[in-house]
């Protein structure tokens, strides 16, 4: 009986999940959590799915609980005399957005969640969502706009986005940290304004207002901070 080899798939991203090719034994494409499979003496794949230890659970993890998507935002190591140690942390439920404590005792495993990011379009708003369109197949879907609170102000349409996926549903917009966008309207700068002589609030294409120093103008191209909506420097 032939042994059994250990290859490694070349991946990337797909609506979410890792799309594997092989390059010596079958030409399919295989969606899995982890790279890493077995072939037999038979030709068939056999997979070993990644599992996390709680070691692996540091901020900005993705990890699956009860068939939820949740993302680890803090962490912190508890140990107790004569007792193994835990991990305690606070995960934030990427469909609903709330934040909650989960204690992992040593030596529990836990399984990653089927999240990724695909290249998509910002089409329009259509009711109480917004329209996108993946990039690869031009296929359209819906965002509503209670998971797109902080992208909505700096979304505009034709852009661009990075959305997030748990499997096939969407969860959100990943913006880019700084956007350059343009001031469409604002007072007027007054003669010897500076960049530390105070603040006015400048409406920008999107519609979101910001506040800017008194030097910047209409027609100015700012950078904005998209993760605070705070001015950052001209642009022009």
């Amino acid at each position: 009986m032939e042994r059994e080899k250990q290859c490694r798939l070349d991946y990337t991203m797909s609506r979410g999940r890792w799309v594997g090719r092989t390059h010596s034994f079958y030409p399919e494409r295989i969606y899995c959590q982890n790279p890493l499979f077995t072939v037999g003496s038979k030709g068939f794949f056999q997979f070993s799915f990644f599992m996390y230890q709680i070691s692996d659970l540091k901020k900005g993890v993705c990890i699956e609980i009860d068939g939820e998507p949740f993302q680890v935002v803090d962490y912190h190591h508890v140990k107790v005399a004569r007792q193994a140690g835990m991990m305690v942390t606070k995960i934030k439920n990427l469909n609903t957005g709330s934040i909650s404590e989960k204690t992992f005792k040593s030596g529990d495993k836990v399984k990653p969640a089927d999240v990724g990011y695909q290249k998509c379009q910002y089409l329009y708003p259509e009711g109480d969502g917004y329209v996108f369109m993946r990039n690869d197949d031009y296929e359209q879907f819906t965002i509503g706009s209670d998971l797109l609170e902080d992208a909505k102000p700096y979304m505009t349409e034709g852009m661009d986005v990075d959305i997030q996926f748990f499997g096939e549903i969407p969860l959100g917009v990943n913006l880019a940290p700084n956007m350059v966008f343009e001031v469409i309207e604002t007072v007027p700068g007054v003669k010897g304004d500076n960049a530390t002589g105070g603040s006015k609030p400048a409406t920008i294409t999107t519609g979101a207002v910001v506040q800017v120093p008194l030097f910047i103008k209409e027609g100015d191209k700012i950078k904005v901070d998209t993760r605070t909506g705070a001015y950052m420097e001209r642009a022009n």
